[in-house]
């Protein structure tokens, strides 16, 4: 899990360094800043036909960025080579464009930030195929089926090697809104860092069960209920209003991740829908109810 999913570290490593990126898939993250920037009000509007209209251009200007400046097929050829560990692009740029590309779609959909009443009212939202072929081959890689990403793309990937925040919803805002976007991801991300030494306990202890060291085990345990206790503070020390303010959770910080929308399979027909960031890939409370016994 660590080499491969982390490229070699935990929490993953996702490259940021655009340099380092193949020239094929840099306009993802180009295209990214420059339209995203345009996303963002301080106040939605109440108008639906301006709304509409609004989020058609930015779509249209989107659709037409990502024809200029990618190839939907030669992204999809690249990002297929990366299953061999021998492949063209190392796993920490596979990581970084999951999250890119979660990050593209998530704007598409909305169109205007915070989301408006006629975003939300659409059930089926037409990607370009920029955004669809590669992202089928990003989630059947990554194991998940969410088509809104899950928290692993979005949050946790988000971060270049030096710490910073990268991709944002709220670009230009209030300092409120910035700082409490920007804490809800570092809280998502410093839980799995923290989380590291509990999955080292786990397998210790069932490694000492299992060749009869019930002592060892118990140790091993006691070890778990200790970092368990400092990673979930991560959450109750820092997830309350003074850090994400209550008065931007719904419109500017949890919105932009949002969905609110249908998938359908191209093959069977069968009709999905996709509220949110899917939690497939939070590790520490899957690992927890795996090693408990429990199902997920």
């Amino acid at each position: 899990m660590i080499r491969y999913d982390g490229a070699s570290t935990w929490p993953p490593t996702a490259n940021h360094n655009h340099d380092d990126w193949s020239v094929a898939l840099r306009g993802y993250k180009l295209i990214y800043f420059e339209r995203a920037s345009l996303l963002p009000r301080s106040t939605p509007s109440l108008d639906d036909g301006a709304n509409r209209m609004a989020i058609c251009k930015f779509r249209e200007l989107f659709r037409d960025l990502l024809r200029q400046h990618l190839d939907a097929d030669a992204v999809y050829d690249l990002i297929k080579k990366a299953e061999n560990e021998k492949g063209t692009i190392s796993r920490e740029i596979n990581n970084v464009l999951y999250s890119c590309m979660a990050w593209c779609r998530h704007a598409y959909r909305w169109g205007v930030f915070p989301i408006v009443k006629v975003a939300q009212e659409e059930e089926l939202i037409d990607l370009p195929p920029e955004l669809v072929k590669p992202w089928e081959h990003l989630q059947e890689y990554f194991g998940s089926t969410s088509q809104s990403g899950n928290v692993m793309s979005s949050p946790i990937l988000n971060f270049d090697d030096g710490g910073q925040h990268v991709f944002k919803a709220n670009y230009g805002l209030s300092e409120k809104i910035v700082s409490s976007e920007e804490e809800l991801a570092r809280i998502f991300r410093d839980v799995e860092e923290s989380a590291l030494l509990i999955y080292q306990d786990m397998i210790r202890a069932l490694v000492a069960f299992d060749t009869g060291r019930k002592a060892a085990c118990i140790d091993h345990l006691n070890r778990i209920q200790i970092h368990l206790r400092s990673a979930l503070s991560v959450y109750y020390d820092r997830l309350h209003d003074q850090k994400v303010a209550r008065s931007v959770w719904v419109s500017h910080v949890q919105g932009f991740l949002g969905w609110a929308a249908v998938y359908q399979h191209e093959q069977t027909g069968e009709i999905v829908k996709f509220d949110g960031l899917s939690g497939n890939q939070m590790l520490l409370f899957r690992a927890l109810d795996a090693f408990l016994g429990m199902d997920s």
